[in-house]
């Protein structure tokens, strides 16, 4: 029987942050692969033994919740849990402050090997219970306007497989988020004026095909609903021949940087997302 847990401690760095000077979300899902491959490496499948044997990882979902936020120079312990189901790796990971022990991050990842390997095989069986295996996302109802960010494919996006990375998709997407509120006209400075930011506090992603190096992308950014105190925003990566990359769902809660408590979102902010907003069919 292989460990079907393991535990990691990483420590974050200035590196890390993003302009709201705290750790930056793509770093989880980064802290996060290097539990996977923790736990493999420990079970005698390393990075060589993929490479050699030409095999490797494609992840086609996984759901993320935040619970708190992280600073650098802070020492965090990754607990990795692994479950099969055929050539089916289900994943469920908790990221710790490891001084505090309070909860970090949560993630469910589901993921295949283009061969499985028998030794893998001898994971024990079973499947905990994933939120986003029950979440269908659904498609773009055409009845909004959608923000388009375009970006080509660079070497620094691909992984050591020479895939499109799982965190260059996140960031790619962050990065329309902030082209969104440009094209919406809200800044940072307006969020900052009004005592608001917008935390991402959970998001469930969607992986189809895989693009390589030098190919176009576009990203689209709109909103599918909102309520008192969330945002929810949908994403769609499509590469150059229409095919799907990625789509994801990301609820935002508007918090009051003052009190760190969730704030009614403002009149202004639902002005400027009135034609972006999704409309039921």
């Amino acid at each position: 029987m292989k460990a079907n847990e393991t535990r990691l401690m990483l420590q974050t760095s200035v590196s890390d942050l993003d302009s709201q000077k705290h750790v930056n979300s793509a770093s989880y899902l980064a802290f996060a692969e290097e539990g996977q491959y923790d736990l493999l490496k420990k079970n005698g499948f390393d990075y060589l033994y993929f490479r050699y044997n030409k095999l490797s990882v494609k992840t086609l979902a996984s759901h993320i919740n935040f619970h708190k936020q992280q600073f650098p120079q802070t020492f965090l312990e990754i607990i990795t849990n692994i479950y099969r189901d055929g050539d089916i790796l289900y994943w469920k990971q908790n990221i710790l402050n490891h001084a505090s022990k309070e909860l970090s991050c949560s993630l469910s990842t589901i993921s295949k090997i283009n061969s499985m390997p028998q030794d893998l095989a001898a994971f024990s069986r079973g499947i905990p219970f994933l939120e986003m295996e029950s979440n269908n996302l659904g498609d773009f109802s055409q009845t909004c306007k959608r923000s388009m960010m375009y970006h080509k494919v660079r070497h620094v996006d691909l992984d050591g497989f020479e895939k499109l990375s799982t965190k260059t998709l996140w960031r790619l997407n962050e990065e329309a988020r902030w082209s969104f509120l440009n094209e919406t006209g809200i800044s940072i400075e307006n969020l900052l004026q009004n005592d608001i930011t917008l935390f991402w506090i959970e998001g469930v992603y969607k992986y189809f095909e895989n693009s390589g190096l030098g190919e176009p992308l576009r990203i689209f950014s709109w909103i599918d609903r909102m309520d008192k105190v969330r945002i929810y925003f949908r994403q769609e990566i499509i590469d150059s021949q229409g095919k799907r990359v990625s789509f994801t769902e990301g609820k935002f809660l508007c918090v009051s940087i003052t009190t760190s408590k969730p704030k009614r979102i403002p009149e202004f902010i639902k002005r400027a997302f009135v034609d972006y907003i999704n409309k039921p069919l």
